[in-house]
């Protein structure tokens, strides 16, 4: 009975110690009043967290997504909550496409402004005509799909030509395109946003948002508002949704003057005082490196937005060393100038020779024909061009002022009949030189219409709803 006893003592014992190790192994420690053994999540009380769904590091191109309040314990991986602001991929990927070489001589090049984004006040715009010399958010949307329609991929404009030991160009024999693409350049005049032009309707700078770009403008009440109502956001969105619009991830060429900064950011010297310009410059060449890494690339359009032309030599020498000290340092060497208002400098002239010593072998204008000359440049005595080692490429201008009359017969010649009414003709007269011009000028109506056809239709295109005209208010 004694030995049972014992044995049922020990057991006792035995089943006790068992019991207190398996509390040690759990953790151990004594449990208070009003804590939780953490066992039970349904119990537990939620671990504090600031309740910001997303902050931005020190590379603002890169987010950190915290866990909400009602996120995961902290004894977990916590899952970043889905922002729907950011996009899946913050860039765009380049899909391995099939391709294949075609003439450099193919390539067409199309250019236009930064964008209305508010139509109502862009078209309105007491200051510079926007209503004219821009597209709204719709036009520039229906262009792209247009020329994605017409078989047009993207190309980068450094693609198109050659520079040898001399520093000669010429133009390249073939640039690669996906199979089946036409080449495609895309150049966007004056991407400044210069501060004269706030409330206008335009945006006001580009930002690094998320990982992406974004154009952002500031309100009266000194808030800030982000939009993809602007050129960049909308080719990435574009390109990311067809990829084959784009070869190698290519997309659009900056033409940038420096006068007023670039970018919307106040980068030039003349503002020092006013602004931080070094924490301007830091914040432009953020987005600058952006868009290097994006497939975008740059061109000069002069320093001051300069017409050459009516410049004396040493008015051109000076905007082009303000360049290199204000831009350049930026956005790195470009050999790409961009003629402001087309107005090319004519071969043999000292204000060319400036322009080759600067550096630049490819010059582009704003004619409706899309001509190209290679390794020459016309005189100006109107003598045969020789071969000065530089290629000059026109540009197809699509503004509110092209779509406009092209979009019907009946619009161009209201608009020339207005035009010349303007320059001091009767209504009869202006009228019967607007009919002319729609008849016989090289610049007319079938002519122009025509070359326009490659590219896209102006009545599918021009948007009549957003467009608020003070003179035109009549639908196409």
């Amino acid at each position: 009975m004694l030995k049972k006893s014992r044995f049922v003592s020990f057991l006792a014992l035995f089943l006790v110690l068992i019991s207190v190790a398996g509390l040690c192994s759990c953790g151990g420690g004594s449990l208070q009043v009003g804590e939780s053994s953490g066992s039970s999540p349904d119990t537990a009380e939620p671990t504090e967290t600031t309740p910001v769904s997303q902050t931005v590091t020190e590379d603002p191109t890169k987010s950190t997504l915290l866990p909400t309040e009602s996120g995961p314990s902290s004894s977990e991986e916590p899952t970043p909550p889905v922002d729907p602001t950011t996009p899946e991929d913050p860039t765009t990927p380049v899909v391995p496409l099939e391709t294949e070489e075609v003439s450099a001589k193919s390539v067409k090049h199309v250019f236009t402004h930064c964008l209305i984004n508010d139509p109502q006040k862009g078209c309105s715009y007491a200051g510079a005509p926007l209503d004219a010399d821009c597209l709204t958010v719709t036009e520039f949307r229906r262009l792209l799909e247009s020329l994605y329609e017409n078989g047009y991929c993207l190309i980068n404009i450094n693609d198109m030509y050659v520079v040898d030991a001399n520093g000669k160009a010429r133009l390249a024999d073939t640039v690669t395109v996906n199979k089946g693409k036409k080449p495609l350049v895309i150049s966007i005049d004056d991407v400044t946003y210069d501060p004269r032009k706030k409330g206008s309707g335009m945006v006001d700078r580009l930002v690094i948002e998320n990982g992406t770009i974004m154009g952002c403008y500031d309100n009266a009440d000194g808030s800030t508002t982000l939009t993809d109502g602007e050129v960049f956001p909308i080719v990435e969105a574009f390109v990311k949704e067809h990829p084959d619009f784009s070869y190698n991830g290519n997309k659009v060429t900056l033409a940038l003057t420096g006068f007023a900064g670039i970018l919307g950011y106040r980068t030039d010297e003349s503002y020092e005082g006013q602004y931080d310009v070094a924490e301007e410059r830091r914040k432009a060449k953020e987005v600058v490196d952006w868009l290097k890494e994006n497939g975008y690339n740059f061109a000069c359009h002069t320093y001051s937005h300069a017409n050459y032309t009516t410049c004396s030599d040493s008015r051109v020498r000076e905007d082009l060393e303000k360049w290199d000290r204000n831009v350049k340092p930026l956005i790195g060497e470009t050999r790409v100038l961009v003629y402001p208002y087309g107005a090319f400098t004519y071969q043999d002239t000292n204000k060319h020779n400036a322009l080759l010593q600067a550096g630049y072998v490819v010059f582009c204008g704003t004619s409706q024909l899309n001509t190209l000359w290679d390794g020459s440049q016309p005189k100006q005595d109107g003598g045969a061009a020789k071969n000065t080692g530089t290629i000059y490429l026109e540009r197809f201008t699509v503004t509110g002022a092209t779509l406009r009359p092209y979009a019907s017969l009946r619009n161009f010649v209201e608009y020339y009949t207005s035009f010349y009414k303007d320059l001091g003709y009767d209504e009869e007269s202006a009228k019967k030189k607007a009919e002319d011009r729609a008849a016989n000028d090289t610049y007319g109506y079938e002519a122009t219409r025509e070359n326009t056809l490659i590219y896209y239709k102006p009545e599918q295109i021009y948007d009549t709803e957003n467009r608020y005209y003070k003179i035109y208010t009549d639908e196409v």
